[in-house]
């Protein structure tokens, strides 16, 4: 005989309450906490609910929903925790949590104190529970199941505190299992809620993306602009924020500068930078809130900034130009980071170690629980904003590879003037000859030669990998007669009308025949003679010296002039990488020691610089099984 199911009031609530959640389609956030804490006061019958949620970043709890039997909370709200957080390591929320069990308490609320492990907990809002009229209240921890594969910092995502204005405020007995069940359910409600908003937020970025990063425009500086531009009006309307600047890694440095914002002042000039001032705004690894974010990849949220001492920023958001008074609303910060696996290395990346690329960096947030209210992020919008922040890498990336390319299109353009008026000078000289009768002179034939070499050079340089050094076509070469003498017959007179430097060659004679691709040797000796005749001092002697050495060969290029420091040596190999003492008085794209170093790998040789300067020395490398061996008749 069966027995009849029960019936009782708590077990009527409890499906109820069931039924609510599952049935239940998540809208937004804060729609769906209010929603949340609305069914918990009702299966409770309690007069209101709070939602509190587990903040990693500040460790402690943030009420994010409040809702009355009243239906409104207005009336109430001036009397929420005004602190609005609870300190994590003393709250009897943190109790809860911990212990993962549910806390009825009543009567006189400062006297409620349990321990575990020799610390005291306490209920840290008795003050705004009193003013309220609160007379017994019980706290549930929201659990996530143990199986949920995440990856948690604190056993619970939060909690729900129901509240009464009876000493015996709870009106029914729900089993202690079945209370946790429901806070485990609530808490996949709520993850629910936030991957659903991640799943419309990663549509409307993708879709940005797709807009601006297919446009192919020759100012990709602009397609820049204008999605940074979508991605701050995301940011607004998802998280009510006004002030918003992004920062972001420099190619081949250890900073990070300024690439849009809604309005940036340099407080120590007292002024607001223009749009093309932006790249003044930088900052280095711990220097302020954002160098500590841009050092460590963390999230920092800062309450109190008065009482910071690292937020005494170089640079403060704003949208007019009057200062802010010392930039007092809370303020946060986020990490742009690499993907998890570190396989995504941006151009012109300097450190293996470095966990961030650039930093997202909020001011002026009014939460809608304090629409009055200036205040940081509660830990839904840290998530939210830190699943934006984690979207930008790879896009902000192709943007600055598109810039970087632009830019070397216009630098080639402007130094293939050069050669291409030495040709067309060339050229008018030998039909001017030509006419009176006169053969071509030997000097302009030269010139012909070396600017067509220069001009093929930077065409080279527009390739999509120029550094990339596709299959060799190796054959028998000497390098003193098929090498070194065209070089010197070519650069001699160049060097000398050009920086007014001599070339010394010698030692060749020692270096037997090596089976190499001779086309790409002469241009990997041929970009560490350019380099030496573009950065020697006047009236100097660049000496390019052959010869043997153990296991191998070399070629070493020797010029007196600028020198090269300790910090340009550790990036000296890298494309792209310019030092920033010759970038403004020699244009250039920073390729020709790359796109040496790929040619000497590719014949397993290898290029180093073996001093630094007095003299500067350059030394490429030939391993003995280069060596071409005559094959034996028979």
């Amino acid at each position: 005989m069966s027995s009849r199911p029960n019936t009782s009031e708590p077990v009527k609530r409890q499906n109820a309450f069931y039924d609510q959640l599952l049935d239940y389609r998540p809208i937004d956030p804060s729609k769906d906490y209010e929603f949340i804490a609305g069914a918990w006061r009702e299966v409770f019958t309690a007069d209101w609910a709070w939602l509190w949620l587990f903040n990693p970043n500040t460790s402690a709890f943030e009420l994010v929903a409040c809702v009355s039997a009243k239906g409104a909370v207005e009336d109430d709200r001036a009397k929420l925790p005004r602190r609005r957080w609870a300190p994590g390591d003393e709250s009897i929320a943190t109790y809860c949590c911990l212990t993962s069990q549910a806390e009825y308490v009543k009567d006189d609320f400062e006297v409620w104190n349990k321990s575990i492990d020799g610390r005291a907990y306490r209920v840290t809002t008795a003050h705004n529970l009193k003013e309220m009229g609160c007379r017994s209240f019980e706290v549930i921890p929201l659990t996530v199941p143990e199986d949920d594969g995440s990856r948690r910092r604190f056993p619970a995502v939060g909690v729900v505190s129901v509240h009464w204005e009876i000493d015996n405020g709870r009106l029914f007995p729900l089993v202690e299992r079945a209370v946790k069940n429901m806070g485990r359910l609530t808490a996949l409600v709520i993850r629910d809620s936030i991957m659903s908003e991640q799943r419309e937020i990663l549509v409307e970025l993708n879709r940005l993306a797709l807009d601006y990063l297919t446009r192919r425009s020759r100012k990709p500086e602009n397609d820049r602009r204008e999605y940074l531009a979508g991605v701050f009006r995301l940011i607004r309307k998802r998280l009510s924020i006004n002030k918003i600047s992004i920062f972001y890694h420099r190619p081949f440095t250890n900073e990070v500068c300024c690439i849009a914002t809604t309005g940036l002042r340099d407080p120590r000039k007292n002024r607001t930078l223009a749009e093309n001032e932006l790249d003044q705004a930088v900052y280095t690894p711990m220097e302020g809130l954002t160098g500590c974010c841009f050092a460590t990849g963390e999230t920092l949220i800062v309450r109190e900034p008065r009482k910071d001492k690292r937020c005494e920023g170089k640079f403060l958001e704003t949208r007019d130009i009057i200062p802010e008074p010392g930039g007092e609303d809370p303020c946060t910060l986020v990490a742009i980071r690499r993907s998890a696996n570190r396989e995504f290395r941006p151009a012109g990346d300097t450190r293996a170690e470095q966990f961030s690329l650039g930093i997202i960096r909020c001011k002026e947030h009014t939460p809608k629980l304090y629409p009055d209210t200036l205040c940081h992020f509660n830990p839904t919008e840290v998530e939210t904003l830190e699943f934006i922040a984690n979207q930008l890498a790879h896009v902000l990336e192709s943007f600055a590879q598109q810039i970087r390319r632009e830019r070397a299109v216009s630098i080639v353009k402007h130094d293939l003037a050069t050669p291409l008026v030495m040709i067309r000078d060339s050229i008018a000289d030998v039909i001017r000859g030509e006419q009176q009768g006169l053969p071509p002179g030997k000097h302009d034939l030269q010139n012909i030669e070396i600017s067509a070499h220069l001009a093929a050079n930077l065409v080279r340089q527009l390739d999509a990998e120029p550094d990339q050094i596709g299959p060799i076509d190796a054959a028998p070469t000497l390098l003193e007669g098929d090498i070194v003498a065209r070089l010197r017959s070519m650069l001699s007179r160049y060097a000398r009308t050009s920086r007014t430097v001599e070339l010394s060659f010698d030692g060749f004679r020692d270096i037997p025949r090596l089976f190499v691709d001779r086309g790409l040797i002469e241009r990997a000796v041929f970009n560490l003679l350019l380099n030496a005749i573009k950065y020697s001092n006047r009236g100097t002697t660049i000496r390019i010296l052959g010869g043997r050495t153990t296991g191998g060969f070399f070629v070493d290029v020797i010029n007196t002039g600028l020198g090269i420091t300790t910090d340009e040596e550790r990036l000296l190999f890298q494309a792209g990488f310019r030092s920033p003492r010759v970038a403004a008085e020699y244009p250039g794209l920073g390729l020709g020691l790359a796109i040496t170093r790929a040619i000497m790998s590719a014949h397993g040789g290898k290029v180093t610089l073996e001093q630094r300067t007095e003299p500067t020395r350059f030394r490429l490398f030939f391993p003995q099984t280069l060596q071409f061996s005559e094959p034996k008749g028979g």
